[in-house]
């Protein structure tokens, strides 16, 4: 055996090496198998693979071939690849700071004469590039999204929970600890992309307008009459490829390649989107994205740097006709037939500087181009807005952490098909502050959005009035001002109470806070609780975000009750508990919250004999009527009819550009002798009613049937009034009549459907009361 001599070996070589194996390990095999030379730099590793490779003779004891196989049958060509054995890399390539199970050892071979093969060993410089980081978290994914490698930043985060294991992780499912998971946003991302062509698109290229092509190889080319090219490649086994003078500037530009063809026999042609220099027409498809249809056209391949990135399965039987390559911002789309067979997102595209497009056809394959268009459009800025730094994700750990996601491109990773790199960057702490200022933001917007919805006009409809009655009301609404204790207003549905509460919030010094409103009589009891207090997020089922309650949107404000009434007593005893140290803690919460507002509420039943009835709490009484306000019903203020009748007017005319001017005598009659049960929003909407069917200037007693309808003596005020109880009174008739919906509709006046509705508001059953029946 001649002695080794590397230089002599590799200038037998008939591909050159490239300069990435120069500190690589070269060893000498002979025709059997078994090593017999090796030389390497001064890296530990290598010297120490290189002595066991030598000590233990043949390579089958240390890679992935038959147990002392020839080299004729594991290199049968003129170059091999081989991976090195699971057991073999552990041991020679082991790294306490990065965990996989990929396989990075491996060995080149190359064929010098049937005696005599050079062997360089690689080690997959992947490690190394990315150990570097001291906080970051690694995470390496294949296309299935199984975990395949993994720093042991990543593992550190699960160590105090569950995982202690780095095999607990290894092909695990990256979605079971990230969300959204990389592959839930590529479906997102490519959804937000638009394929469609616009005005700033435009043509860099098109045959046969430009019937300028280079590299021809003019024995396989001829021009038709039609300008159509035929293309036949007569080669055995070496494809054929033209290059297109139009090369794409990818960091700037997004671009389209549309070609029309025919196939006359073998291939439909490949497209190549390369580096390379146009004067050198590219030998093989190691280098950049290779587009092209699989072996017996089962489909089509899309490949980076000879490693296939996506595959898809042919969509019908229909003849290839028409290919289309779109590159728009990061990602890349494939039509077939105009059908979109492949898209994937790949930000490494727009990496390349300068992007040379080539066609290929295959050995024994004859097409016809037909056309030949190349389109592009500037895109930097949406380049910008698309990184994905942008973009975070929680982490599954306990508590919970939040990171930026970013994809990172390393060469080496081609050498595994279909795999990612992430790096996930912790940004928890600024996340949290992002949520803080959200917070903040959304209780600013809520407070400005009550203050534009508040009116500060003292004369406003509901406190009209001059008889003294109201004079003597709006004092004491000043006067209860100027303080920030609780106050409780009482009065019949329709008499104003919240327009009450919002004079005394007008003339109080908190009149630049919002003034909240919570109506108890229109939530279900299953959500007064929530709708005051707030929850946290998955504190009971349908919770699905956190939320902050009333007391806290009203901060610094004035927060309405109305109707507590219909409050149950188990919320009594927290607003009472609020009302004595003005703290909350929100639902499924553990810490209290200090809020600074003033309370007010209102009902139209007197607390007082809910009291009795055991169906209100007497502390809450005493602690929310330190001032009491009791507002009128409009039967006993009539005097104000007048005044209230031509606000109502006067507000109609502006909002519908009419010009009602009065009332006549008669008119005001029917207006005086009404008993108003539904005090002054009756009259509200009577007068609005009136003004509809004014054809004049003048209202009229003939104005609408309602109006000529009016008869006190025809409405019982008894059984008018019950048709606007509440929940206690429904439950006092039930219990009188044991249940009997019957007898009960008949007292009261009413249908038995309205009485039935009525009891499906206030979750009352009919059954629950006959048990009184002796």
């Amino acid at each position: 055996m001649e002695t080794f001599n590397l230089t002599s070996l590799i200038g037998k070589i008939s591909e050159p090496l490239e300069n990435r194996f120069a500190d690589n390990l070269f060893v000498q095999i002979d025709g059997k198998g078994f090593v017999t030379h090796f030389f390497g730099n001064n890296e530990t590793l290598n010297v120490r693979f290189g002595i066991f490779l030598y000590e233990n003779g043949h390579i089958s004891n240390a890679f992935d071939v038959k147990d002392n196989c020839t080299m004729a049958e594991c290199c049968p060509g003129n170059y091999a690849k081989i991976w090195a054995k699971t057991n073999i890399q552990q041991e020679f390539h082991s790294n306490e700071q990065f965990y996989t199970d990929l396989r990075i050892l491996g060995i080149h071979i190359y064929k010098i004469d049937p005696n005599c093969f050079l062997g360089i060993v690689f080690f997959t410089r992947l490690l190394p590039n990315i150990t570097y980081t001291n906080s970051n978290l690694i995470v390496f994914i294949d296309e299935n999204e199984l975990i395949r490698g993994f720093n042991r930043n990543f593992l550190n985060f699960f160590s105090f929970t569950y995982i202690n294991n780095p095999n607990e992780i290894i092909n695990k499912t990256l979605k079971d600890f990230l969300h959204p998971s990389p592959a839930e946003m590529e479906k997102a991302y490519l959804r937000k992309v638009n394929r469609q062509f616009d005005s700033f698109w435009h043509t860099v290229y098109n045959w046969p307008t430009e019937n300028t092509l280079e590299n021809l190889p003019l024995e396989d080319f001829s021009i038709n009459a039609d300008s159509s090219i035929s293309w036949k490649n007569n080669h055995d086994s070496k494809a054929s490829f033209i290059s297109l003078p139009c090369p794409i500037d990818a960091t700037v530009n997004d671009f389209n390649l549309e070609i029309h063809f025919k196939i006359i026999s073998g291939d439909a042609p490949l497209i190549l989107l390369t580096n390379q220099r146009t004067d050198n027409a590219p030998k093989h498809s190691e280098e950049g994205y290779q587009i092209s249809p699989l072996v017996r056209h089962t489909g089509f391949g899309l490949k980076r740097n000879g490693n296939f990135v996506k595959k898809s399965l042919t969509l019908s039987d229909k003849p290839y006709e028409t290919f289309n390559v779109q590159i728009i911002e990061h990602a890349i789309y494939f039509d077939v037939n105009g059908e979109n067979v492949i898209k994937t997102y790949d930000p490494i595209f727009h990496l390349q500087k300068k992007v040379v497009l080539f066609l290929g056809l295959r050995a024994r394959s004859n097409i016809v181009l037909s056309k030949i268009c190349v389109r592009c459009r500037d895109n930097k800025g949406k380049l910008k807005l698309s990184k994905q730094e942008d973009i975070i994700v929680q982490l599954k750990s306990s508590p919970p952490k939040y990171f930026s996601l970013t994809r990172f491109y390393n060469f080496s990773l081609d050498s595994y098909q279909n795999l990612s790199a992430y790096i996930l960057s912790d940004v928890t702490p600024l996340h949290e502050k992002i949520a803080l200022y959200k917070k903040r933001y959304e209780l600013q917007r809520t407070r400005l959005k009550n203050l534009l919805e508040q009116t500060d006009n003292s004369d406003n409809e509901m406190i009209i009035g001059e008889g003294y009655q109201m004079k003597s009301l709006k004092s004491l609404a000043i006067t209860s001002a100027g303080s920030n204790v609780p106050i409780l207003i009482q009065g019949e549905t329709g008499t104003g109470k919240e327009i009450m509460a919002r004079y005394i919030h007008s003339k109080s010094s908190r009149s630049n806070m919002p003034f909240v409103k919570v109506d108890c009589s229109a939530l279900p009891e299953n959500l007064i609780e929530s709708e005051l207090f707030g929850h946290e997020k998955g504190a009971f089922t349908g919770a699905i975000r956190q939320k902050t309650g009333r007391f806290v949107d009203a901060g610094g404000g004035t927060l309405f009750i109305d109707e507590i009434s219909n409050i149950p007593i188990f919320i009594q005893a927290k607003l009472l508990g609020f009302l004595q140290d003005f703290t909350i803690v929100p639902i499924g919460g553990t810490r209290s919250i200090s809020v600074d507002v003033r309370v007010i509420v209102a009902s139209n039943v007197d607390l007082n004999i809910l009291i009795n009835k055991r169906l209100f709490r007497e502390d809450l009484y005493y602690r929310i009527s330190t001032i009491i306000i009791n507002l009128p019903p409009l039967r006993n203020r009539k005097e104000d009819i007048p005044l209230l009748c031509k606000k109502f007017i006067d507000d109609y005319n502006l909002k519908n550009h009419k010009d009602i001017t009065s009332i006549t005598p008669a008119a005001y009659q029917k207006l005086f002798d009404h008993s108003w049960p539904g005090n002054i929003r009756e009259l509200k909407n009577v007068i609005e009613k009136a003004c509809v069917f004014c054809e004049g200037n003048e209202i009229t007693p003939e104005v609408t049937k309602l109006i000529n309808s009016w008869d006190p003596v025809k409405i019982p005020r008894e059984k008018y009034h019950f048709t606007h109880m509440q929940k206690v009174d429904w439950e006092e008739l039930l219990r009188k009549h044991h249940g009997n919906i019957r007898t009960l509709s008949k007292e009261i006046g009413i249908s038995r459907n309205s009485c039935y509705e009525n009891l499906r508001k206030y979750h009352l059953d009919q059954n629950d009361f006959r048990k009184h029946v002796e």
